[in-house]
C-alpha cells in the first residue's frame, strides 16, 4: 500500500505525502527485497526532479539503478528510470 501511495503522490505532484509514503515503505521491505526499495528510490528521484532539483534527482536515479544487481534491473525499474529522465526539462538534459 505504501508503494502505491508513493507512486500516486509522486506522479500527482504531492511531494510531501510522497516522501512520507516513501520513508514508510522503505522500512517495510525485507533485506532480501532489492527491487521494491529501488522502485521507491526512483520515485524519490522523480520527485526531486519535478521539484526542480534536476541534478540531485538524476544522481539519485543513476545511483539507484547502478547499485542494483543486473538481474534486478527489470522492466518496471527501467520504466521508472525513463520517467525520471522524461521529467527533466529538455533544455537541461545535457547539463546533468
Amino acid at each position: 500500500m505504501r508503494f502505491t501511495e508513493s507512486f500516486v503522490y509522486s506522479h500527482a505532484g504531492n511531494f510531501t505525502k510522497a516522501e512520507r509514503a516513501q520513508e514508510t515503505a522503505l522500512t517495510l521491505y525485507s533485506d532480501d527485497n532489492l527491487r521494491g526499495p529501488a522502485q521507491i528510490g526512483l520515485q524519490r528521484a522523480l520527485c526531486l526532479v519535478r521539484m526542480g532539483d534536476t541534478t540531485e534527482g538524476t544522481r539519485h536515479a543513476l545511483d539507484t539503478i547502478t547499485n542494483l544487481p543486473l538481474v534486478h534491473r527489470i522492466r518496471p525499474i527501467a520504466d521508472l528510470g525513463q520517467k525520471v529522465f522524461d521529467s527533466i526539462p529538455a533544455h537541461e538534459r545535457n547539463q546533468t
